[in-house]
């Protein structure tokens, strides 16, 4: 279907900066400029060159009748809606990041609203994956409060609008211009990126690992690669994040892909721009979240109980070992864990004097153990804040 854009409004919107960014990223090139007016562009195709003038004053008289023969000339140059080029236009200054879904209902792309809004939180929490990921790639979990960087990222993150065809949620990231990029590419080295555009770079590293570690576990059963992943900055809240988003629509494939801002050029080799997780081997990735999940730490659980265990090898020794009876989630837990001094002097008076210890860490499944990883913000209680822990215990 042609349209054909003729709303005066709508032309009057457009931002001369993000067209002529728009058109040097597919290759035209700026020949000629008058000041205040127009610039000139020629774009060589199957051996003859094309020209677009591009208007540059909107206060001028025919900037709407100019700016509509570009678009109409980029119609048929592209071969693609005007609609569809005005959208790529207005996030030149943005890395677009697209959650694509193939519904049942037909070509409109309607899906039911509840199924609709899980769609939108699931394409939220794979940029908040990522942008956790990127600022602290050895986190193993997504959990307790967002990093300055990271809360900003999210407030400037924009949800686009969906798109004809498909249930597609769209996600824009602004981006910052590389001003020197033409004078000095060789000076620009692809860890100078700014965070948003490093986010969106890793998020699609991850998927495709993600993607292949799937195809190998249906092959050989190794689910090895999940854990590797994980080191470089995937999660299980990722993995199963993706196992739930291509459930809501059985039977089709979830797709995943991203276009980079015009006005920012890739440093580097280029990420992969699409990826997509077929039902077919969503069910290996689902086996590996099964086996990954108790494995991976509990982040910022907080851990209240009586001290039971105390171990110090020597007085002299600067780390005491003791264990914590609980209660985690309704269970009774003995949480095993180490202190320094003087957060292990706490230790021993909440032993000596019976009083609850409170103490925050990283909660796992180590055999038949659980341990606190990372034992923060130790606080001694007084006995009148005692609580009991539940009657089962368990190890």
């Amino acid at each position: 279907m042609i349209v054909t854009i003729r709303d005066r409004a709508t032309l009057l919107s457009i931002h001369p900066a993000r067209v002529a960014a728009y058109l040097n990223a597919r290759g035209w090139e700026r020949m000629a400029l008058e000041a205040n007016r127009y610039s000139l562009w020629v774009k060589h195709s199957d051996g003859q060159p094309k020209e677009i003038l591009l208007p540059l004053e909107p206060k001028l008289g025919d900037f709407t009748e100019r700016m509509a023969e570009l678009l109409g000339d980029l119609q048929r140059e592209e071969q693609r809606s005007q609609i569809d080029i005005l959208r790529d236009i207005e996030s030149s200054g943005c890395d677009v990041f697209r959650f694509r879904k193939n519904p049942h209902s037909g070509f409109l792309g309607t899906i039911p609203i509840e199924d609709g809004v899980k769609f939108v939180g699931y394409a939220r929490d794979f940029m908040l994956y990522a942008a956790s990921a990127e600022y602290e790639p050895s986190r193993l979990t997504v959990a307790g409060r967002r990093s300055d960087e990271v809360a900003r990222f999210m407030s400037q993150a924009l949800l686009g609008q969906t798109e004809i065809s498909s249930f597609v949620v769209t996600a824009q990231v602004p981006v910052p211009v590389r001003l020197t990029y033409g004078l000095f590419p060789e000076a620009v080295d692809p860890s100078a990126e700014p965070f948003e555009r490093r986010v969106g770079i890793r998020l699609m590293n991850i998927l495709r690992d993600t993607r292949e570690a799937a195809l190998e576990a249906a092959q050989t059963h190794n689910f090895g690669p999940f854990y590797e992943i994980i080191k470089s900055g995937a999660t299980v809240n990722l993995y199963s994040g993706l196992v739930e988003a291509q459930e809501i629509i059985p039977g089709e494939p979830l797709e995943i892909s991203s276009s980079w801002a015009p006005i920012r050029p890739i440093v580097g080799p280029t990420p992969t721009s699409v990826v997509t997780f077929e039902p077919e081997i969503i069910q290996p990735l689902k086996e590996a979240v099964s086996l990954l999940k108790p494995r991976v730490p509990r982040e910022g659980e907080i851990i209240f109980g009586h001290v039971e265990l105390l171990h110090q090898p020597a007085q002299e020794v600067l780390i005491g070992d003791l264990a914590i009876m609980a209660v985690v989630n309704g269970r009774g837990l003995k949480v095993h864990l180490s202190l320094q001094r003087p957060e292990y002097d706490l230790a021993i008076t909440a032993f000596s004097e019976k009083l609850p210890l409170e103490v925050t860490g990283d909660l796992v499944k180590e055999g038949k153990h659980w341990v606190l990883r990372n034992p923060r913000n130790i606080v001694l209680h007084s006995r009148d804040e005692d609580e009991s822990p539940a009657p089962e215990t368990r190890e």
